[in-house]
This record gives C-alpha cells, structure tokens and sequence, in this order.
C-alpha cells in the first residue's frame, strides 16, 4: 500500500507544513511531560485524572506501565512512552507514534488491553480512502481535545508549577519546547483543523454515495 508523504498527510489533516512538523515536536514533548506526571514526588498525577496504572507481568517489568482511561463515546485511551491510543464505538481506534504525527488504524475495534511493547499490537492500517482518513481524523482530534481538557485539569488541580518545570527540563535536553500557554493554544488549533478536515471529507463521501 502506497504510504502519504507528510506533505500530502498535512494537507488531509488541514495543516500547513509547519503545523504538522510543530505537532510531531509538540507531541513528543508531551508524552515527556506525561512521564514527569508518573514521576511526581507528591502523587501520579495520571491515576489521581482517573487512569488505571496496569503494571507489565512478571519478567517484562523493562515495558513500564500501562496506562488506561474509559472516555466518552464508550471510547478509551491508552497512554505509553512510545506512544497514545485512542478508540470509540463509531471510528474504531487508531495509534499514534512518538516521534511523528502520522496516526494508523488498528485492524481491530478494540485496544488490546495488554499492550506493552510494539510487538502486541494488532495489525495496523495506514489510511488511504478517505472514509478511513476520515476516521482517523475523528479520533486524533478527540485525542486533541482530551489532552487540552487533562492539562486544563492539571493546571485547576496543582497550579502552573509543575508543568512548567517540566517544561523547563525538556527544553534543557530538546534545546526547543512549547510554553505552557503555547501547549494549550496548538492543541486547541490541532483539534479544531482536524475536526474540520474529518467533517469536509464525511460530507464528501456522503455526497458521492448519494
């Protein structure tokens, strides 16, 4: 199966070149962010937001982890250190990678509920027509909007310091990184041009099957 070039991927998600190379860095940054929250010395702030910790079975305890939240739409989402995974009843769910902004569909409805490294993952679908684009869309900017609800949560629940100081580590080691109020403008903006993007192509296949 032919594979999108991130100039044609960008401009299905309706992104410009450099929203879509922003939201790789700003979604690598986030799951850093993410870890610094497992991390912290007063609590995990991910089980005190309603996530269930899972830990890896016994002899794989190198995985870390797993993380795992029921969401609207009979949907979950599943975070690691390499990546999120999102679901709900109408789209299935997809995988997003670290280190790109690329999502793939899995190939069942379901997220495995023991997921600890790449190797346990279903099959997964790069998406081509524009149905399934159109469904990977839907889902990353549910995903989009989930993580601007949980850092309006963090921010109400313990205040800006702690996201900015992890923040402030990231920058140290990445020589780049999004502010606070930055995080929050881009994940607003991805989600609202991704929605837009999925609604434009369910309106166009509607009207080709019409």
């Amino acid at each position: 199966m032919i594979q999108l070039s991130k100039k044609q991927l960008a401009a299905r998600m309706g992104l410009s070149r450099d929203q879509f190379n922003n939201a790789i860095k700003l979604f690598d940054q986030q799951l850093w962010c993410w870890g610094e929250d497992v991390k912290r010395p007063n609590g995990n702030l991910l089980v005190a937001c309603g996530f269930e910790r899972i830990p890896p079975p016994k002899g794989q305890e190198q995985f870390g982890s797993m993380y795992s939240r029921r969401i609207r739409r009979g949907g979950r989402i599943v975070l690691r250190g390499w990546g999120l995974l999102i679901s709900d009843r109408k789209h299935g769910a997809i995988l997003l990678k670290r280190y790109g902004f690329t999502p793939e569909l899995l190939s069942g409805e379901e997220i495995p509920t023991q997921l600890w490294d790449t190797s346990d993952l279903p099959k997964l679908i790069s998406p081509q027509s524009d149905v399934d684009v159109s469904r990977v869309l839907f889902l990353l900017s549910a995903a989009c909007r989930w993580v601007v609800s949980y850092e309006t949560w963090l921010r109400l629940r313990i205040g800006m310091k702690h996201r900015e100081t992890s923040i402030e580590h990231w920058k140290k080691m990445k020589k780049t990184n999004f502010s606070c109020d930055e995080v929050d403008r881009l994940w607003r903006l991805l989600a609202k041009r991704l929605e837009e993007a999925a609604i434009r192509l369910e309106k166009s296949v509607l009207a080709r099957a019409a």
